[in-house]
C-alpha cells in the first residue's frame, strides 16, 4: 500500500520543481526581465576566503549590469564573520551597499557570534530576517534568480 503523505509530498515536490524549471526556461526564452537583474545570493560559509570570493563575484554582477541590478546577499549561520561590524570584510560589504547591494542576516548569525564570544554588532544597514532559507524562497517567488556560491 502506498503511503499517501509520502506520495503527496513527492507529487507536490515534482510539480513545484517542474513549475520553477519551466518558468525559468520560458522567461529565458522570451527575453523578459533581461533589462534588470534580480538576484538573491546565499552565503553560509565561515571561511573568510570563500566570503571574499563571494563578495568579489557580487561586485562582478554589479559591474556587468552597470550597478542597475537588484542584488541581495543572504547570510546564514556560519557566515556571521562577513557581517561583523569590525570584521575583515566590513569595508567590502559597505562598498557594495553603496552600489545598491542589500545584505540580510538571518537570526542564527548573531546567535553564532554569541556562541563564539564575538561582538554581535553588525555592519550598519544589514537587514535582519528570522529564517534565511525561507527568505530566499520568498525572494525567488518575487522573481529573483537564486545564486549559491560554494567554494
Amino acid at each position: 500500500m502506498i503511503n499517501n503523505n509520502k506520495f503527496l509530498t513527492t507529487l507536490f515536490s515534482a510539480v513545484v520543481a517542474f513549475s520553477l524549471f519551466t518558468g525559468t526556461a520560458f522567461a529565458m526564452m522570451d527575453g523578459s526581465n533581461m533589462d534588470h537583474a534580480k538576484v538573491v545570493v546565499q552565503i553560509s560559509s565561515n571561511d573568510v576566503k570563500a566570503q571574499k570570493r563571494t563578495l568579489k563575484r557580487v561586485g562582478w554582477v554589479m559591474d556587468d549590469f552597470n550597478d542597475v541590478a537588484t542584488v541581495e546577499v543572504v547570510g546564514i549561520g556560519p557566515a556571521f564573520g562577513m557581517f561583523s561590524k569590525d570584521g575583515p570584510l566590513s569595508k567590502t560589504v559597505k562598498k557594495l551597499m553603496k552600489r545598491g547591494v542589500t545584505f540580510t542576516a538571518d537570526a542564527s548569525i548573531q546567535k553564532m557570534m554569541k556562541m563564539h564570544d564575538l561582538p554581535t554588532d553588525l555592519v550598519d544597514g544589514v537587514q535582519h530576517v528570522k529564517v534565511g532559507p525561507a527568505h530566499i524562497v520568498k525572494r525567488q517567488m518575487q522573481g529573483y534568480k537564486y545564486l549559491a556560491l560554494f567554494f
